[in-house]
C-alpha cells in the first residue's frame, strides 16, 4: 500500500490546452475548486473526498457524464512508475496500451500513477430537480427514468434511488439539466414515470454549489460501508421489478440502504467498447449497492449476495469501481480482460502488483 497524498507538483491547469494535470491523491473537490475559478470542470462522481486516480482509472461515472463522458475519457496522459523502478508516461504518442488500460482498467494494476493529466470543459449554472414517488413505485420509476434519458438532451442528467434508513424506504429521481429548465424537466420526468408525484423541488445552483450540493444529498456522513454493483444491457419491467425486489428484501434495522441507479447513456456509450478499457459502452445502466450497517456486516453482506441473485437474469457484470471480493475480474472487465491481462504482462511480468483482482 502506497500514500501518494505528499507527492509534490500540485494542480496545474493549462488555460491554453484546456488540460489540468494534478497528482493522483488530489480530491475530486480540490480539482473543482481549482477548475472553477477558470470557468472549467470535469466529469466526476458525487464523493467530492475520492482521489482522483481511484476514480478515473476505473472509469468515474458522475453526473456529468451524459455530456462529458466518463473521468477516464478525458484521460489525456499519465505518468506511471513501473514495478521495475522506470518512470513512463502513458499518452496516445507514448505507451499508447498503457493509457488504454489505464481508461478504466481499475487502479494498482500496471504501476504507481504518478500523475494524470484530463481535458476539460466550460461550467455553466444549473437546475437540480428531485421528483419523488410513491415507495411501491420504484420499478415503474425506474423504467421511466431510462425512458426519459434516452430522449434527454445531453445536457441534462438524471439518478434514480431508493433509499432505505431509520424514517422508511423513499424512492426519487434527481435529475440536473441547464438553469432555467427545471420545471419543463420535473414534468417531463413525472410523465414519462406515469405516476404523480409524492413531491417535486426545482432549485438553481453555480457548479461549485452544485458539486456540493450533490455530494451532501447523496452521502452527507460517510462512513464504513458495504458496496457492490449490477450492469443491465436495459432497464425492462422484469428488471426494474428485480431491482426493487431486492431493495424490499432488504432486513428491517439492518442499517441505511441505497439503490442507485447509474445511467451509462450518453457520451460515454458513445464510444467504442473496445476503444478504452472501461467495457460497459452501449449498456443501459447500473446499480450502486450502498450499504452503512447497524449490526454485523455478515447481516448485509448476506443480503448484498441476495440481490446479486435476485437481478441476475439481467446482470451483464458489475463496475470495477464497486469492487467485491471473491468476484471474477471476467465480471468487471468482460470483453477486454484478454487485452488487459496482455498489457499487465507487459508491463508488469513479475506480477508486483496487486490490487484485489488477479487478472
Amino acid at each position: 500500500m502506497f500514500d501518494l497524498r505528499q507527492l509534490p507538483g500540485g494542480i496545474s491547469y493549462d488555460a491554453a490546452s484546456g488540460r489540468v494535470t494534478a497528482p493522483p491523491a488530489t480530491s475530486l473537490w480540490d480539482l473543482h475548486q481549482t477548475l472553477a475559478a477558470s470557468g472549467r470542470g470535469i466529469p466526476t462522481g458525487i464523493c467530492p473526498t475520492v482521489g482522483a486516480a481511484g476514480h478515473a482509472l476505473g472509469g468515474g461515472l458522475g453526473s456529468q457524464s451524459r455530456h462529458a463522458g466518463l473521468l477516464s475519457d478525458t484521460l489525456t496522459s499519465a505518468t506511471v512508475v513501473l514495478p521495475s523502478g522506470q518512470a513512463v508516461t502513458a499518452s496516445a504518442a507514448e505507451n499508447p496500451d498503457l493509457l488504454w488500460a489505464l481508461r478504466g482498467g481499475g487502479g494498482g494494476n500496471f504501476g504507481v500513477t504518478t500523475s494524470l493529466t484530463f481535458a476539460t470543459f466550460p461550467i455553466a449554472d444549473a437546475d437540480v430537480v428531485n421528483v419523488h414517488f410513491p415507495t411501491e413505485s420504484f420499478a415503474q420509476a425506474l423504467v421511466g427514468w431510462q425512458n426519459w434519458l434516452r430522449t434527454a438532451d445531453r445536457s441534462s442528467w438524471a439518478l434514480a434511488d431508493s433509499t432505505t434508513d431509520a424514517t422508511g424506504t423513499h424512492c426519487r429521481i434527481l435529475a440536473t439539466c441547464p438553469a432555467g429548465s427545471g420545471n419543463n424537466v420535473a414534468s417531463a420526468v413525472a410523465s414519462a414515470v406515469g405516476v404523480q408525484p409524492t413531491g417535486t423541488d426545482v432549485q438553481t445552483f453555480n457548479y461549485l454549489d452544485l458539486v456540493k450540493y450533490l455530494a451532501g444529498n447523496m452521502n452527507p456522513a460517510p462512513l464504513a460501508y458495504v458496496g457492490g454493483s449490477d450492469v443491465f444491457p436495459t432497464i425492462n419491467a422484469g428488471a426494474a421489478q428485480r431491482i426493487a425486489a431486492a431493495v424490499n428484501a432488504f432486513p428491517p434495522g439492518a442499517g441505511r440502504m441505497l439503490a442507485i441507479m447509474h445511467t451509462l447513456e450518453g457520451a460515454l456509450g458513445t464510444v467504442a467498447p473496445g476503444a478504452t478499457a472501461f467495457p460497459w459502452r452501449g449498456y443501459s445502466a447500473l446499480v450502486q449497492w450502498y450499504i452503512e450497517p447497524s449490526g454485523p456486516p455478515s447481516t448485509v453482506t448476506s443480503w448484498l449476495s441476495t440481490a446479486h441473485q435476485a437481478v441476475q437474469p439481467y446482470s451483464a457484470g458489475g463496475y470495477v469501481n464497486y469492487v467485491e471480493a471473491g468476484q471474477s475480474p471476467a465480471r468487471y472487465f468482460g470483453q477486454n480482460l484478454a487485452k488487459l491481462s496482455a498489457v499487465r504482462q507487459k508491463y508488469d511480468p513479475g506480477r508486483v502488483m496487486f490490487s484485489g483482482l488477479n487478472y
